[in-house]
């Protein structure tokens, strides 16, 4: 982590979007893998001094709420794929601009905060109301409606795949209930990203290993596949700074405690009281990305332009002020956002842990989509999607609370050295 995340205490807008539980415990925010993809890079790319010489930020005018996103999304009954085992639909050139408009590339899942405990409903500390036992039952119609689909490469949780209430003696039990629920989805790999309610259950090395995730050397969990000749999916460990998930040596939650003593004044941690604007992100349930983690992500960039591949990141935090509440950013959101505007490649970023919905567009072109939670929807409702991949643009179709969306890729430009607005 840089000096950069020790300093920011940047002003900004307060919207009211509920991010959880404020549990005292660990919880780390990664990205996992259960069954087989073509290509996987782990979190162990040699590294370069990133720069720091174009200072990045969203446009202000780009955000909209949840219930504003996009426009109607293609029929998804009206797709007839290639039975390839890949699901890459490839087989047309590029100049067969028809066949590109209709049919994506490749499909996957997605969902967020599931947040399953055997327990009865409650309510979060500002009073939304979730439902536990729910969310797992949600789960399994959103996995049986990506089987009947039938067309999907893969699918992506989001976070949180636990609630926090969880008795702690029944939180192995909970996850192999979830992980076995996602274990019927046929098309494909599913990829797991840890939240911070995992933790409060799991130690991080425990649910690396149960959810098959790739690791880092020191259990940190970033890593990139690509699934189709083009593209490539950066999975990034929001939680690779933070006093959730190391012991309290440990020089990751060290200089995560040196973040909070600074921007944070309360005695409880958790609390944003009397924080303002994006000060709010300052709290013990979020976390940042380390200086290793963003060396890594500009390495990563770099292969992906000289492959010509478009690129889609996930994270469980968000990492663009306009798309969510401050209390849920990533603390060095805009330490990341230099990384990904400094190359022309990030067409998207994905993420959970708002539970409420958001979206922006900032002025590079790059879509920041918060996806709503699963686990606030109650009984007989859902909230899951899957994303069709075009060469022009992702389409978000969504089901129940799950807004959809149409992404069109605009061309992002690089920033420069006097591109600091």
């Amino acid at each position: 982590m840089s000096a950069t995340l020790l300093s920011m205490l940047n002003g900004g807008r307060v919207s009211l979007i509920d991010c959880g539980n404020i549990l005292d415990g660990g919880g780390i925010g990664t990205v996992g893998v259960s069954g087989d993809q073509r290509k996987v890079t782990l979190g162990m790319t040699p590294v370069t001094t990133v720069s720091s010489s174009a200072a990045l930020a969203a446009d202000d005018d780009a955000a909209v709420s949840s219930s504003e996103i996009g426009s109607s999304p293609a029929d998804a009954s009206s797709y007839s794929l290639l039975g390839v085992p890949t699901k890459c639909n490839q087989t047309a050139s590029n100049s067969d601009a028809d066949f590109n408009k209709k049919k994506p590339i490749f499909s996957f899942g997605v969902v967020t905060d599931v947040q399953y405990a055997d327990i009865e409903d409650g309510r979060s500390f500002s009073g939304v109301p979730r439902y536990y036992r729910h969310s797992l039952t949600a789960l399994g119609r959103a996995i049986q409606n990506w089987n009947e689909l039938g067309y999907l490469s893969f699918a992506v949780h989001f976070g949180d795949i636990v609630d926090g209430f969880c008795p702690r003696k029944e939180s192995s039990a909970a996850v192999d209930k979830v992980v076995r629920t996602f274990n019927r989805f046929r098309s494909g790999p599913v990829y797991h990203m840890i939240g911070n309610h995992c933790l409060y259950n799991l130690p991080r090395a425990s649910l690396n290993e149960i959810l098959q995730i790739p690791t880092a050397p020191d259990c940190r969990s970033y890593y990139s596949f690509t699934p189709c000749k083009g593209f490539r999916f950066v999975v990034l460990d929001g939680y690779d700074i933070s006093l959730l998930g190391w012991p309290e040596d440990h020089p990751h939650a060290v200089e995560a405690a040196l973040v909070l003593d600074k921007g944070n004044p309360n005695e409880n941690k958790n609390s944003p009281e009397g924080l303002r604007g994006l000060e709010r992100r300052f709290v013990k349930f979020g976390g940042g990305i380390s200086t290793t983690q963003l060396e890594w992500l500009d390495n990563i960039l770099k292969e992906a332009e000289a492959e010509e591949e478009k690129v889609i990141i996930g994270c469980h935090l968000p990492m663009d002020p306009r798309s969510t509440d401050p209390i849920c950013l990533l603390w060095n959101y805009d330490e990341v956002l230099r990384v990904l505007h400094n190359h022309s490649c990030v067409v998207a970023t994905f993420a959970g842990h708002a539970h409420t919905g958001g979206y922006a567009v900032d002025k590079h072109g790059i879509h920041h989509r918060v996806l709503e939670a699963v686990l606030e929807c109650p009984p007989g409702s859902d909230a899951y999607g899957h994303v069709d991949v075009f060469e022009d643009r992702l389409v978000l179709t969504g089901t129940g609370a799950l807004v959809s969306s149409v992404m069109h890729f605009t061309g992002q430009q690089k920033a420069t050295m006097r591109d600091e607005s």
